[in-house]
C-alpha cells in the first residue's frame, strides 16, 4: 500500500530548504554567520524587518510548474527567493564592511543549499541561479541585504 504524504511536494521542498538554511551555524570554518531566524513570508516588505534580530532569512515561494513526463510521472520546477538581511549593530558602520558581509552571507547560503542538492532526497536538483547584491534597505537601522533565486527540480509518480 502506498502512503501519501499529506503535505504537497512544493511545501515539503520549501520546508527542506528552510531546514538547510537553519543548519547554518557559525563555526569559523564552514559558515560565517548564524541566522537569527528563517521564516516564510508572503512578500519582502522591509518595513517588517525586526529591529531585535541581527540576521534574518526570509523565504518567498514563487511559481510551481508541473510537467507530465510519462504516465503518472511528473517533473516539477519550483522557484523560491531568499531575502537575507543583516543588521549592523552600529548603523552604517564600517566594521565589518558591508561588501564583506554581503559576500559572507552569499557564501553561507550557497554552501548550505549545495551541501545536499537533493534536500534529503525530495529533489532531483537544487541550484541558486542568481544572487543579487545591489539591494538597498532604506530605514533608520543599518541593514546589509542580498537576495538569492533558487530553482528546485523534483519528480514524483502519482497513482
Amino acid at each position: 500500500m502506498n502512503v501519501i504524504n499529506p503535505l504537497p511536494l512544493s511545501e515539503r521542498l520549501g520546508e527542506a530548504l528552510k531546514t538547510a538554511l537553519l543548519a547554518i551555524v557559525e563555526d569559523g570554518v564552514n559558515y560565517s554567520i548564524t541566522p537569527t531566524s528563517v521564516e516564510f513570508v508572503e512578500d519582502f516588505n522591509v518595513d517588517k524587518l525586526p529591529t531585535s534580530k541581527q540576521l534574518v532569512y526570509w523565504i518567498l515561494e514563487g511559481d510551481h510548474k508541473p510537467e507530465e513526463k510519462a504516465s503518472k510521472t511528473f517533473e516539477f520546477t519550483d522557484y523560491l527567493s531568499i531575502f537575507a538581511a543583516w543588521r549592523d549593530p552600529v548603523p552604517y558602520g564600517a566594521t565589518p564592511p558591508r561588501k564583506k558581509m554581503r559576500n559572507l552571507i552569499i557564501e553561507d547560503i550557497h554552501r548550505a543549499i549545495t551541501k545536499d542538492v537533493t534536500l534529503g532526497g525530495l529533489a532531483r536538483n537544487t541550484e541558486v541561479t542568481e544572487f543579487s547584491r545591489d539591494i538597498r534597505v532604506d530605514n533608520t537601522v543599518g541593514w546589509t541585504a542580498v537576495s538569492a533565486f533558487v530553482v528546485i527540480t523534483s519528480r514524483e509518480t502519482r497513482f
